[in-house]
């Protein structure tokens, strides 16, 4: 259940937007910086509805992603601590992926639309310039340690919520940005692949 809070007190004299994006940054949205070419994101654990936010309208998504941001945390740290064995071995491995986490109910915010259709309010659409500020910072700052190739990866961590839909297996989804043509044919060839496999 979103929890209702209240604002943070805003300091003594200062404008609107500067505490706007030190609430957003240091309240609704958390990002812990790494040193690998890795960038993880949580957009839609968050449980927090802050008294300042309207609901989205009620024909959008706003189905949480329950333990998503756990399942990010757990998967950077299980790396960080890879590298480091990894290292104490004589190899210079250690890497620790960046984190993003949104705090905000997806109910209230959802950063991964634009801010038009994912903010409810002025306040909401603030909290998500801070979020795509930081995950442009991290992807920024991990292009630039991979070794001169300048790309980085990006992995958006999400839940199922179609357990019961497929046979209740416990599956681990990979999403992506092709059309059901691409995807189609691909099947196609991994199909026809494996029968030539077989016939060796």
């Amino acid at each position: 259940t979103p929890e209702r809070v209240d604002d943070p007190p805003q300091p003594a004299g200062s404008s609107e937007e500067p505490w706007l994006e030190s609430e957003a940054g240091n309240c609704w949205v958390e990002y812990f910086e790494g040193n690998s070419t890795l960038v993880l994101a949580s957009p839609h654990d968050g449980c927090l509805e802050p008294r300042w936010a309207g609901r989205r309208a009620s024909d959008t998504v706003t189905v949480r992603d329950k333990g998503a941001s756990g399942i990010a945390c757990a998967a950077a740290i299980s790396l960080a601590a890879s590298g480091a064995a990894a290292e104490r071995g004589g190899v210079p491995a250690f890497k620790v992926p960046h984190v993003l986490l949104c705090h905000v109910s997806r109910s209230v915010l959802d950063v991964n639309r634009s801010s038009a259709d994912g903010a409810s309010c002025p306040r909401g659409r603030a909290v998500w310039e801070v979020y795509h500020a930081l995950l442009d910072r991290a992807l920024a700052t991990a292009s630039q340690t991979s070794g001169g190739c300048g790309r980085a990866c990006f992995v958006d961590f999400h839940a199922q919520a179609h357990f019961n839909l497929n046979g209740g297996h416990d599956l681990i989804e990979v999403g992506y940005l092709l059309p059901l043509r691409v995807v189609s044919r691909a099947a196609e060839l991994l199909d026809s692949t494996s029968e030539a496999a077989a016939a060796l």
